[in-house]
């Protein structure tokens, strides 16, 4: 219920809300049937699946919408309220890139004369270039076929990472 004041309250209204569920391990259905009696005015649906697609089905999702943008977000993030504009924003004025809320650096270093790659987080104020983003993802949606042409290796990575 939170994450859904959440998107209420955003200065750049959604056009609309998918709630993506794998399995059946907490029943939502109440949840986003009162969100829909709550904002009539913004389309909500709910997809669940019995089999967990991991990290991959919302994504899928995501892909099959007509919106020019979509931000795909974690089930404990609750962003801002000018986050999406932000996002949006930020996104258009640096050629459409990925924006995301938390993000790594993989970072080359030199031990024992050979190169090794170090995560890091990027713990910095404001955007700027990292090598994944986590949590939540919002980009132009067309950059998704990218994304979903790739087979996933395994089951056992997530999106970020694959």
């Amino acid at each position: 219920e939170e994450q859904f004041q959440s998107v209420f309250r955003q200065t750049l209204r959604p056009a609309e809300v998918h709630v993506f569920q794998n399995e059946d391990h907490v029943d939502v259905d109440s949840v986003v049937h009162r969100a829909q009696s709550a904002r009539p005015d913004i389309n909500i649906r709910l997809t669940k699946l019995s089999m967990n697609t991991k990290f991959h089905g919302r994504f899928h999702l995501a892909g099959q919408l007509s919106t020019h943008f979509v931000s795909v977000w974690d089930d404990d993030i609750v962003p801002g309220r000018d986050w999406l504009r932000s996002c949006v924003e930020y996104s258009l004025d640096h050629g459409l890139a990925l924006v995301g809320c938390n993000s790594r650096n993989i970072v080359r270093i030199l031990h024992n004369h050979e190169w090794h790659a170090k995560q890091e987080e990027a713990e910095r104020g404001g955007a700027g270039p990292v090598d994944f983003v986590g949590q939540c993802w919002t980009l132009w949606r067309e950059h998704l076929r990218h994304f979903l042409h790739a087979r996933p290796v395994t089951w056992s990575t997530g999106e970020d990472i694959q």
